[in-house]
């Protein structure tokens, strides 16, 4: 009976962590269709809203909803800016996403600053 039940738990997990992997895709899709801007992210990217999910008890709709919430105001100025629609978000956009968001709207004003820094 203990290996059944660690085998089940075990399934469980999995089912959860796809189920969360699923439900990032679901509001990345739905983002780029409300707002006319398509974010995608990376493997790091879901790995940790998994792990976010999981760790604070929410939804992924309610995290991303949450983490994401001002992304389209700063992401339609970029669009202004540069003309750019697709974004890719990497885990550094979960642990600090106002952060990852402010530096890819002064990167738009400033391209040649930042190319000078590389």
């Amino acid at each position: 009976p203990r290996r059944l039940l660690d085998r089940l738990m075990a399934e469980g997990q999995k089912l959860e962590t796809q189920m969360l992997e699923a439900g990032a895709r679901q509001f990345a899709e739905k983002f780029s269709s409300d707002h006319g801007l398509e974010i995608v992210f990376d493997e790091t990217a879901v790995r940790r809203l998994v792990e976010r999910a999981q760790a604070e008890r929410m939804s992924m709709s309610d995290l991303c909803a949450h983490l994401f919430k001002d992304y389209q105001f700063g992401l339609n100025l970029i669009k202004k800016n540069t003309g750019r629609t697709k974004f890719i978000l990497n885990a550094g956009a979960i642990d600090a996403p106002d952060k990852f968001l402010s530096e890819l709207v002064v990167q738009s004003y400033y391209p040649a600053a930042i190319a000078q820094k590389v």
